[in-house]
């Protein structure tokens, strides 16, 4: 519900509202990915709104169904519990959002919510659009109620937050058949109008470079923004995505797949096969890009039909390279397709997914906050030989990127930061 241009979340106008349509109160879509109980007042139905990434909405969609794992976590002594909420595009390694459970009135009404044999979902994708509702249904809503009643809950403080996370990464990538067979299954039983997911037969890159457009628009102006720009020499695109202010110049080039059953049934081997070839593909792009940039004091792009100069001159230059999904243990090897352009360009370039980008925009709003952040995770790319996972919203104010462990990691998809 964001029009392009727009900032901070702003909703679009609704002119085309489906009677008896439910939407939240304003507030109440205010974090960045993540679950948040709500209720509404004209029925008095429980709702559940998951904010996330329109991959796990289809996913949702096409399984009709998601489930809730209570991961065990030892936090200062006590046992407690955190939440995994899991999209089956993979039986082995899902998408998912992690919510840690503190001693806190959202943890009570999300329980509340859960615990309800009968209650309606809507997804809302990073920029507060609606997607897609159900109605659904919890077939074991008696004993997920009789395990919270049970569970102990401890005090909320960024310490705990941050293990909660890490503890709950290396659970479920190293959990086990009665783990999967003790996770409470949400059936989703019927869908909601409006059904605003797009088509499927729209071009995958065309929708990416759209979001990433919107989403640069938290820490850029719109007449900042350059999407598609042409090369005058010879015709063909320069960039997917073009930034250029008074004090730095943004190179994008995005890679995506269409969402559709066939390419959430792919194996998950091949799965990070596609990926490393978008990051290849991507790189290769991009450092052609930046040579082009470097061949002239200033260069021209077209852009709608109007000519545009851009030049390096007394400006900081960053590629960035986005793709859907990175997987963790293939971050290395994706890793190094982006590093070779610094290596032969000196221009430093970046890797992210589509969600890492998401929280970027989020957390840092602003040109300086953001350029800011993007340098300072090269620097510790290099360090680490691999492009680390940003987090966000688990430390006081300080650092701007902070090192994922790897080895905390093996074999999880974590879609998102969680809420």
């Amino acid at each position: 519900m964001m029009e392009q241009g727009s900032k901070d979340g702003e909703t679009a106008a609704r002119d085309t509202t489906v009677v008896n349509e439910w939407w939240p109160s304003p507030g109440e879509l205010d974090f960045p990915i993540g679950l948040q109980p709500a209720r509404d007042v004209g029925s008095s139905r429980m709702i559940l709104i998951v904010k996330t990434t329109r991959e796990m909405a289809e996913t949702a969609r096409l399984r009709k169904s998601f489930h809730f794992y209570l991961v065990p976590v030892l936090a200062g002594g006590v046992h407690t519990h955190g939440l995994i909420t899991a999209f089956f595009d993979d039986d082995d390694e899902p998408l998912t959002l992690r919510t840690p459970l503190f001693d806190q009135e959202m943890t009570r009404k999300i329980f509340k919510v859960l615990s309800s044999e009968s209650f309606d979902v809507h997804f809302f994708d990073e920029y507060n659009r609606k997607l897609i509702g159900f109605r659904a249904e919890n077939p074991d809503a008696t004993r997920l109620e009789s395990f919270a009643n049970r569970t102990r809950f401890v005090p909320g403080t960024l310490g705990v937050a941050r293990q909660f996370h890490d503890d709950m990464v290396s659970w479920f990538s190293n959990r086990s058949t009665t783990d999967d067979d003790a996770a409470f299954r949400i059936n989703l039983l019927e869908t909601l109008p409006p059904d605003n997911l797009y088509s499927q037969d729209q071009a995958p890159g065309d929708f990416n470079e759209h979001e990433i457009e919107i989403g640069l628009n938290r820490a850029f102006n719109g007449n900042q923004i350059y999407r598609n720009p042409m090369r005058i020499d010879d015709g063909r695109e320069f960039v997917d995505l073009l930034v250029t202010t008074a004090e730095n110049v943004l190179l994008v080039q995005a890679k995506s797949s269409p969402i559709t059953a066939e390419t959430l049934d792919r194996s998950i081997d091949r799965k990070k096969a596609t990926t490393l070839g978008h990051v290849k593909k991507a790189a290769a792009q991009l450092k052609g890009s930046i040579n082009h940039l470097q061949s002239s004091n200033c260069i021209e792009v077209i852009v709608d039909g109007r000519r545009s100069e851009v030049s390096m001159a007394g400006r900081d230059v960053v590629g960035l390279v986005i793709v859907k999904e990175l997987f963790d243990l293939e971050r290395p090897a994706c890793s190094q397709p982006v590093f070779s352009i610094f290596d032969k360009t000196g221009i430093p370039c970046l890797l992210m997914d589509y969600q890492d980008f998401q929280q970027l925009t989020y957390f840092r709003g602003t040109e300086e906050s953001l350029v800011g952040t993007l340098q300072q995770n090269f620097s510790i790319a290099r360090e680490l030989s691999v492009f680390p996972r940003l987090r966000f919203g688990l430390v006081p104010d300080g650092p701007k990127v902070h090192r994922y462990s790897l080895r905390r990691s093996l074999g999880s998809r974590e879609d998102g930061n969680p809420c």
